[in-house]
């Protein structure tokens, strides 16, 4: 949900961040301009994921390959960490089938990105995120689908490496992917042919950990589902 924006008093500054035609948020200025991604904000309405291209957001469509998207803290429009999806979304258009989502720890202490094209996931990371702004990341898309690699049993004359990996929330008992108030991350792990029937999906259970600003991440347990 995105956060209504205050109205600036006269003579007052112009806010770091400001609603554009479709009242999203659009923060900084030319080049620099990011604009808010849809369903990204935080509970409190502090930061947001946001993405901007080469010459900022003023474009009719965006360019996959020069896309940046970053977390912003929207009270200032700063930049606190480079992310790795490739989603953007003007006024009029939006990237085709891919999706960046934002899922955020209690106390917003950290967020875990998760960023998706048609086939695969391709960006899965935890940010810490301390009181001053400052982050830490974890990659933990190396850890989370090698684990699955490791469990995998293709079979049938198939390799591994035939699977594409790919996150998602539970589809049987429909839930959004989430961390609890222990800092656990839950979500379904899926590898599958492309075009196919042939797929495994592993309820899988990360814990996520601050030290001290440091983040880190276990594999709590990766149980296969059942078809």
């Amino acid at each position: 949900m995105l956060t209504a924006l205050a109205a600036v008093p006269a003579g007052a500054a112009e806010p770091a961040c400001r609603p554009d035609e479709k009242g999203v948020p659009v923060c900084g200025e030319g080049r620099d301009a990011v604009r808010v991604i849809a369903d990204t904000t935080s509970p409190s309405g502090r930061f947001a994921f946001a993405w901007g291209g080469p010459d900022g957001i003023l474009v009719e469509q965006g360019d996959p390959d020069t896309v940046r998207t970053v977390l912003v803290r929207l009270a200032d429009g700063a930049t606190l960490a480079t992310l790795g999806g490739q989603y953007w979304e003007t006024q009029k258009w939006r990237a085709n089938r891919e999706e960046l989502l934002a899922v955020w720890a209690p106390g917003e202490r950290g967020v875990v990105e998760i960023a998706n094209n048609r086939w695969s996931t391709y960006a899965l990371a935890w940010h810490t995120l301390r009181p001053d702004g400052a982050t830490r990341r974890l990659d933990l898309l190396k850890m989370v689908e090698g684990a699955a690699r490791k469990k995998l049993r293709p079979g049938q004359g198939r390799s591994r490496d035939e699977f594409s990996f790919h996150v998602s929330g539970d589809p049987v008992d429909p839930k959004p992917i989430r961390i609890d108030a222990r800092g656990r991350l839950r979500f379904v792990a899926s590898l599958f042919i492309m075009k196919t029937d042939i797929a495994v999906d592993f309820d899988t259970v990360v814990m996520l950990k601050d030290r001290d600003g440091v983040p880190q991440a276990e594999i709590v347990s990766m149980r296969r589902r059942p078809r």
